[in-house]
């Protein structure tokens, strides 16, 4: 039978002695137990106040010093308002003993020899058997109880209170419960081990059991994920929080939804589109780095297939895996708390740069979703165990089978987690990876047999089988030659202009914390800074590459702007806060809803919109339909150069000649490249009305002799303080069947 946590004391027996060993406390952030060496006093509580262990004094006397000692209850036991556990501590990240990862527990009880982490307790004569000690990294391990509720147990020892699924007591308010597993001489006990405060736990496999620590330690399986009432992420959920949650998930869906249609198809919009098309009806497909990855289209076409085809159903997949992005860090409620989930969730809805790419049929978001689910389940594996690893090999493999950016993303994420590891410990991290070998090695299958069978389509292609090697290549090919280059800074007036808050609100994060940073944010820290220096080294320079180095800061500022709005700060942190929630939101507003498109026409414009099909252009495509609906049955059009795309996409149920028109060939409308205007006007002789129009427009911004106020007219006019561009098409109408109503105005 498992020993349940009561939340209301120390341990059994509170102390070292013969009624039990306080080896560590179980902790909303992970088991804390002693520092290795630390001394104990014999017989007395080493989690009480000024009780017997050095180091846990010093917590409880830097408590007193900033005058807090108070809050946490009456009398030398006081108890944590975060975690509901008595024990010796700090404030929340106010002293070094506490350092915001979570209560400083009693001493250890002594090992015995053997493997690393065993230990001899009384808990083994109390039925609780032998048991690994929790392995914290920078602590020594050993195994945790807590003193039983008030009447229970004689003369010390331990009483185990009723196991709950998911180890979420309704007394401990749905704190985590530790559980050493075992009945009488089971012997089949064993302890967690933790990265970090807040970190991954990984757990040994059970010496008697052959199941993995993850599986009992954390809580059995991944329903108690779901603590008091079905909350998700284990915390109870008030009224007040699921309507919270509620709003923001149908506010980001609907932003994302509304009018999804009406901007005109991007040139590569209409490529994806037109692959999708392709595969809906011709069944056929293959691999082109090119084109990224194929879940795009094997998501879109059967979209198009239930929804019919249009640009609206073509982004409906980007704008879906959006909204679930914003709403997904509700499952890491537990992980980081209930008000730094929401803002971070609310942070990924308002986002500039992720609203816009989320109204866009490109793989950008729908891989930052995938990115965040695979790491939000590794956060889950400290409670739902070995189970979910797999789970993160399937979120990987959507990644990989979407874009190419897998092979920028993993070598970040490395990087941030051996800079966790590093601070951690790497032996501890090592063999807690060799805990979990065979789920990893079950996840690295799964992500084989996905990937593979993606990328060959269903081995039709098996030559593609090598596609790493063919999208490496390619797009280190293309980071040489920078096919659409920039210079190195690029970004860097894109993240200030757009993503101030998030990307401020981290920054002041991390500045304010320093060296208190929870794993979870450092890892967060170390991977956006070098996801900003990666993008800021490869030569592809275009804005949708923002939503890659956004993603890792936001929690780093849902947790600031939480801190901010929680009550315990001043007016002006919370004015700034407001201030730059205001200008976010203006900012989304500009580039998602108002100013969408560029053309010369305008001379509005954002840095986030990048080559974009002009409304005249949209004008032309509207045309030609209009004109296969009058003519049925004749060639509508005559299509050469640039205009192909997105033409191709928009004209795809049109008759139209893909080239310069042939000698007797008169369709009504003649498209060409400004440059061959002359040729065609030649070749058509009279009965044309020939204009020129932009088919794309940018904007190139210019920092030379750019002032500052010039910027800032531009955050609030959107007028470019730079010249437009575009690129021109001649069309040519034929004067039987021209509109002489408007032209090709936008």
């Amino acid at each position: 039978m498992a020993l349940g946590v009561d939340r209301r004391g120390g341990g059994p027996g509170a102390g070292t002695g013969a009624g039990g060993g306080d080896g560590g406390r179980p902790h909303e952030h992970g088991v804390q137990a002693a520092p290795p060496g630390a001394p104990v006093a014999g017989g007395s509580s080493g989690g009480a106040c000024g009780g017997g262990a050095r180091w846990a004094a010093r917590g409880c006397q830097s408590r007193r010093r900033s005058g807090r000692g108070r809050r946490h209850g009456r009398g030398a036991r006081h108890q944590c308002r975060r975690c509901a556990f008595g024990g010796a501590h700090a404030a929340r990240g106010r002293s070094p003993a506490h350092a915001g990862r979570g209560c400083l527990p009693g001493a250890p009880p002594p090992r015995t020899g053997g493997r690393p982490g065993r230990t001899s307790s009384p808990l083994a004569a109390a039925g609780g058997g032998g048991a690994h000690g929790a392995a914290v990294l920078g602590y020594a391990a050993g195994p945790h109880v807590h003193r039983p509720p008030r009447g229970g147990g004689v003369g010390g020892a331990p009483v185990a209170t009723p196991p709950f699924v998911g180890g979420d007591s309704p007394a401990a308010g749905g704190h985590r419960s530790a559980h050493l597993g075992g009945g009488p001489g089971g012997g089949g006990g064993f302890g967690p081990a933790v990265l970090g405060g807040r970190g991954l736990q990984l757990g040994r496999a059970a010496p008697g059991g052959g199941r993995l620590a993850g599986v009992d330690a954390a809580g059995g399986d991944c329903r108690g994920e779901r603590g008091a009432g079905g909350s998700p992420g284990g915390i109870p959920v008030s009224r007040r929080e699921r309507v919270a949650w509620l709003l923001l998930g149908l506010f980001a869906l609907s932003v994302r939804l509304v009018d999804l249609g009406s901007r005109p198809p991007h040139h590569d919009e209409a490529v994806h589109a037109h692959f999708a098309h392709h595969l809906l009806t011709a069944g056929a497909y293959r691999y082109d780095p090119t084109y990224h990855g194929p879940l795009l289209f094997y998501v879109m076409a059967p979209l198009f297939a239930l929804f019919g085809e249009g640009e609206t159903t073509a982004r409906l997949y980007p704008a879906v895996a959006g909204a679930a992005l914003a709403v997904l860090p509700v499952f890491l409620r537990r992980r980081v708390g209930a008000g730094p989930a929401w803002w971070t969730g609310l942070l990924l809805a308002v986002s500039p740069s992720l609203l816009y790419y989320s109204r866009f049929a490109r793989n950008d978001v729908p891989v930052a979703l995938f990115t965040a689910v695979a790491l939000a389940l590794v956060a889950l594996l400290r409670r739902c165990g070995w189970r979910v690893l797999p789970w993160v090999g399937v979120a990987a493999a959507l990644h990989a089978i979407s874009k190419e950016t897998f092979y920028v993303t993993v070598p970040l994420l490395g990087v941030a987690g051996a800079a966790v590891a590093a601070r951690s410990g790497l032996r501890r991290t090592a063999d807690a990876l060799r805990a979990y070998r065979l789920p990893i090695v079950t996840a690295i299958l799964w992500f084989v047999a996905i990937t593979v069978t993606a990328y060959t389509f269903a081995f039709i292609h098996p030559e593609d089988v090598l596609f790493p090697l063919k999208a490496v290549r390619y797009w280190y090919e293309q980071h040489t030659i920078q096919r659409v280059g920039g210079p190195w800074f690029y970004h860097l007036p894109r993240l200030a202009l757009y993503e101030f808050l998030i990307v401020g609100a981290a920054l002041v994060r991390v500045v304010r914390r320093g060296r208190r940073l929870r794993p979870v944010e450092l890892f967060c820290a170390v991977w956006g800074v070098a996801a900003v220096g990666m993008y800021a080294y490869l030569g592809e320079k275009v804005p949708w590459l923002l939503v890659h180095q956004v993603l890792p800061f936001a929690l780093l500022a849902g947790a600031e702007l939480a801190a901010v709005f929680s009550g315990r700060r001043r007016w002006l942190a919370k004015g700034i806060a407001s201030l730059a929630l205001v200008g976010t939101a203006w900012s989304s507003l500009a580039v998602t809803f108002l100013y969408p498109v560029i053309t010369p026409a305008d001379p509005h414009a954002e840095l986030l919109v990048f080559v974009q099909t002009t409304p005249e252009a949209a004008a032309l495509a509207r045309r030609g339909l209009e004109l296969q609906r009058a003519v049925p049955e004749s060639t509508v059009a005559a299509v050469a150069g640039e205009a192909a795309w997105p033409l191709s996409w928009q004209w795809r149920a049109v008759k139209v000649w893909w080239g310069k028109p042939q000698a007797g060939l008169r369709p009504p409308l003649v498209v060409s490249d400004a440059a061959d205007a002359g040729e065609i006007e030649r070749e058509l002789g009279g009965g044309y009305r020939q204009t020129t129009i932009p088919l794309r427009g940018w904007w190139v911004e210019s920092w030379d002799g750019v002032a500052v106020r010039d910027v800032l007219r531009w955050w609030v006019t959107r007028v470019a303080w730079s010249p437009l561009g575009a690129t021109e098409i001649a069309v040519f109408e034929r004067l039987d069947l021209a509109d002489g109503k408007r032209g090709w105005a936008p």
